[in-house]
């Protein structure tokens, strides 16, 4: 029996980071620590933990030690879980996502010959220019809701921007545009992955089709 449980009044939501979702855990919310007397939930580091505000904002917290602590006398096992708030800020976590999709696009052995893209498979694929407006206005669309969700999120804009950048080339790689476009639905939490994955993936459909042309 946890002597502490009855300070455990925060009710937060754990988005592990291979998609699962586990709801209304309670909890003792402080700054840097999250105390969670439910022991049996899988928390890894990396996992995002998010709190609901009365008022309907949302803060989410990226957990850095999961601090499990065993039984130990009468106190039962528990997590006391370091956590670093990223809620309103831009992360380096996710900056990396981009820059790890520039080297792998990089080094996928890709060719240009005349107006067709061959990738790495030897698969010739060409997006049309219709379907690059297509995209195009996928992207406009996904800048405008996370724009009006949290405009503070600087980690969607940069691959917005790679993404654009992509398209004005006059041969746009596939393979760049589906690691992009994939890399804002790992990105994306909460209310902004739940209106922005759709976008996404009519976006992944398209270059998908490409391919299939």
């Amino acid at each position: 029996m946890d002597p502490f449980s009855e300070l455990k009044k925060d009710i937060v939501k754990l988005r592990k980071q291979n998609g699962e979702t586990y709801e209304n855990i309670k909890a003792d919310v402080q700054p840097k620590k999250i105390f969670i007397d439910d022991a049996s939930l899988p928390i890894e580091e990396g996992d995002i933990i998010e709190r609901t505000l009365p008022n309907g904002l949302i803060e989410q917290f990226r957990v850095i030690d999961r601090g499990f602590c065993s039984a130990f006398f009468t106190m039962s096992a528990h997590y006391q879980v370091s956590v670093e708030k990223i809620t309103g800020k831009s992360c380096d976590f996710n900056k990396k996502i981009i820059a790890k999709i520039v080297n792998q696009t990089i080094n996928t052995s890709v060719y240009v010959a005349d107006s067709t893209l061959v990738g790495g498979q030897g698969n010739n694929v060409q997006i049309t220019n219709e379907s690059i407006q297509k995209l195009s206005d996928i992207v406009n669309e996904i800048e405008k809701l996370a724009d009006e969700i949290d405009a503070d999120r600087t980690d969607i804009a940069d691959a917005i921007i790679s993404i654009r950048e992509e398209l004005s080339n006059k041969i746009p790689r596939t393979k760049f545009l589906r690691m992009a476009f994939n890399s804002i639905k790992s990105i994306g939490i909460g209310v902004i992955a739940n209106k922005i994955t759709p976008l996404v993936d009519s976006a992944l459909k398209i270059i998908q089709d490409s391919l299939c042309l």
